[in-house]
């Protein structure tokens, strides 16, 4: 069966994640930086009613539960940069 309601709606935007990774690759000079290992693409969700995240894993290509120890773990200084990132794009609108 197909889901419906809300579980559409989370289905539709997990969905929409795939395609938007799919679109980055397309690009030639992400395509290359990404074969070489030089960057990494993450599809990344976020449940604001329960707080879960959910991240396109490419292996199986599925979009799963980041857990700690599911790859998902990030470095302090990671999330530092991607927070102050995001303050940014804040502050700019």
């Amino acid at each position: 069966p197909q889901p419906e309601g809300a579980a559409a709606l989370d289905r539709i935007a997990q969905l929409n994640i795939v395609q938007q990774l799919k679109h980055l690759v397309a690009y030639p000079f992400i395509r290359s930086r990404v074969e070489r290992h030089e960057i990494q693409l993450y599809g990344w969700y976020y449940r604001i009613e329960d707080g879960r995240m959910l991240t396109y894993d490419d292996a199986s290509g599925e979009i799963v539960e980041v857990t700690p120890g599911s790859g998902g773990d990030w470095p302090e200084q990671t999330l530092l940069r991607m927070a102050e990132a995001e303050e940014e794009l804040w502050d700019k609108l």
